[in-house]
């Protein structure tokens, strides 16, 4: 039961509305609530949540309607009612009442950029809720929703959706729409089925369609799923899952437990990929263990019917800290888990183990580690100084492991190292490969590799983040298909002019270096769709350069030093996302850049007509 539900007929729902009492005193009447409008005004937020509202008071739904009507203008210099002060509801909270729907009058809150309504006993929103825009945070949480309004799919700069706890049974199809969406949430309902169009939300990094009712998933799931990083698709009826999944190369979490899956997904491209949930299923086989990722860390595989686990599994995951294989059926481990030597945590109870003895298994993982390694060969393992030696042991297999990758991905990646320098052993596996990305992030690198020039005529995307690179080399010129540039995080403070012949390029990523003002090459590259470059110490903001980009996008510059924004900005068309946040200017204010994109452009159109 909700707190709406419970505190229902303790309080009058128009408690906090309501004219204070004849004899005097507030008592949370007129007076409280024209403070908290008034305050709302001026600070664009109001929060009415846990007041026991059956129906959402028409002041609230007014108040920008309302603002100003029937008032004194003070004009006094000390006056804080300045009506230019005054800003439109941009963050409507109205959780834990006991609300039955978002009515019509929702429309008239068009600059609304967050509705929380989570908690209450809503079973009906209006399909005018299309009207607000502006929205990129909706949360209906825990509410008796048995379908979303059609409208809602209209919102096109949506980010975040909740909608957990409710009643639905199926979504729209048309939740395609939402190509911002980078966070839904629909679990604890009552879907059979997703449709196709949810496969495309590109821009997704969490998705939970958990404890629902799914016996599969569609076939195109996973392919353009280019963001996602979290998955939880656990307690539903899932027999298989679609090969669209090797497709989540970003996936970091994924969370399979309580279904029925009879064979493990095919997760080898999922380079990212730390945590993987396949406990409570009715798997009975891994395969020989390549369908999981080298960057593994945790592997549930607990209360499913595997009698072996592959060698070449144990062998693969080198950066393995816990394993989980209680109440399986396994009577043998085999002795290369021992080789492991980021493994912690080893999870055994419930199975026939006959392999090793119980005092053995008794204490810990330590000493089960110890007991596998016994049982491997010393000529095999043993270095100079008689322990063993893992990487000597799977030095091949990595390197197989490796060439295949590429081979099959087209993708070199050797990122997360902390190495100066791409070894020459790496590369050999490239040859002849038409390579279309190259990452190479998270090293110490101090200088572009040269054997990246090699893919001259394949690569698109080229990732040094998060480097020590102090500049870029003019060679950069050879890459014609490059169409993205990732050096986020390196020491940087111009690109080389030669920048300009890459008459492809679209996305340039230059966060957290040391530019002071946004390349002027890029100016010149007519195919540039978005340039993000936050954190950095940019101090002014050419329009005119941006007006050139004929295809300009996106604009972010978050946690600069630019101290006047520009106003011939608001008419530069193409732009779709612009991002100001964390500058030293004072206009426009704060509440005006909550309100997104489209209302900064406008506002700043406006700017220039007066």
């Amino acid at each position: 039961m909700s707190y709406g539900e419970r505190s229902r007929g303790r309080r009058d729902p128009r408690s906090g509305f309501r004219r204070p009492a004849a004899s005097g005193g507030d008592n949370g009447g007129s007076g409280s609530t024209a403070a908290m409008l008034k305050q709302a005004r001026a600070s664009g937020v109001l929060n009415i949540s846990g007041r026991s509202f059956t129906t959402v008071p028409q002041e609230v739904w007014r108040i920008n309607l309302d603002a100003g009507k029937g008032q004194v203008i003070d004009m006094s210099v000390n006056s804080s009612d300045n009506w230019y002060d005054q800003t439109e509801l941009a963050k409507l909270f109205m959780a834990s009442n006991a609300l039955e729907a978002i009515p019509d009058d929702i429309a008239n809150l068009p600059a609304l950029v967050t509705l929380d309504a989570h908690d209450n006993i809503i079973r009906d929103v209006t399909d005018r809720i299309c009207e607000c825009m502006e929205l990129k945070t909706v949360n209906l949480a825990h509410n008796k929703l048995a379908k979303i309004p059609y409208g809602m799919c209209d919102l096109a700069n949506l980010q975040v959706l909740r909608l957990e706890h409710n009643q639905l049974i199926e979504l729209p199809e048309a939740v395609s729409r939402w190509s911002m969406l980078t966070e839904l949430d629909v679990s604890d309902n009552a879907l059979s089925t997703l449709p196709d169009g949810i496969g495309n939300l590109s821009q997704v990094r969490k998705l939970s369609v958990a404890r629902n009712r799914l016996q599969e998933l569609p076939s195109s799931f996973g392919t353009y799923m280019d963001s996602m990083e979290d998955l939880d698709l656990s307690s539903n009826k899932l027999a298989v899952l679609p090969r669209g999944m090797r497709s989540l190369r970003t996936l970091v979490r994924l969370d399979v437990r309580y279904n029925v899956l009879e064979r493990a997904p095919d997760l080898s491209n999922a380079a990212r990929l730390k945590e993987i949930l396949l406990g409570y299923n009715r798997l009975s086989d891994m395969g020989d263990g390549t369908t999981l990722p080298l960057t593994l860390q945790i592997l549930d595989m607990r209360d499913n019917k595997l009698s072996s686990l592959p060698a070449a599994m144990c062998v693969r995951l080198e950066q393995l800290e816990r394993l989980d294989v209680t109440n399986n059926d396994l009577n043998v481990l085999p002795p290369e888990l021992g080789l492991l030597r980021s493994l912690k945590s080893i999870v055994l109870d419930g199975n026939p183990i006959r392999s090793i003895r119980r005092d053995v298994i008794a204490r810990g993982s330590l000493a089960i580690k110890e007991h596998l390694r016994s049982k491997l060969s010393a000529d095999a393992t043993a270095s100079s100084d008689g322990t063993l030696d893992a990487s000597r042991y799977n030095q091949q297999q990595r390197a197989r492991d490796h060439a295949h990758a590429v081979k099959t991905t087209n993708v070199f990646t050797y990122a997360g190292k902390k190495a100066t320098e791409v070894p020459a052993s790496e590369w050999a596996v490239a040859e002849g490969t038409p390579v279309s990305a190259v990452v190479l992030s998270k090293n110490l690198l101090t200088q572009v590799p040269e054997q990246v020039w090699q893919f001259a005529s394949t690569l698109a995307a080229l990732d040094l983040s998060h480097n020590k690179l102090r500049e870029i080399p003019a060679e950069i010129a050879r890459l014609h298909a490059l169409t993205k540039l990732d050096v986020r995080y390196n020491g940087l403070s111009t690109l080389p002019l030669q920048l300009q012949d890459l008459n492809q390029l679209q996305e340039v990523l230059l966060s957290g270096n040391r530019f002071t003002q946004v390349p002027n090459v890029l100016y010149t590259i007519k195919s540039v769709t978005a340039i993000v470059a936050t954190d950095n110490q940019i101090e002014y903001v050419d329009a005119d350069g941006l007006a050139a980009l004929p295809v300009i996008a996106c604009l972010d510059l978050t946690n600069n030093n630019i101290a006047k924004v520009p106003p011939e900005l608001g008419f530069i068309d193409t732009l779709q996302k612009l991002e100001l946040h964390g500058n030293t200017f004072k206009t426009p204010r704060p509440a005006i850049l909550a309100k997104g994109t489209p209302a900064l452009m406008e506002w700043l159109r406006g700017r220039l007509a007066t």
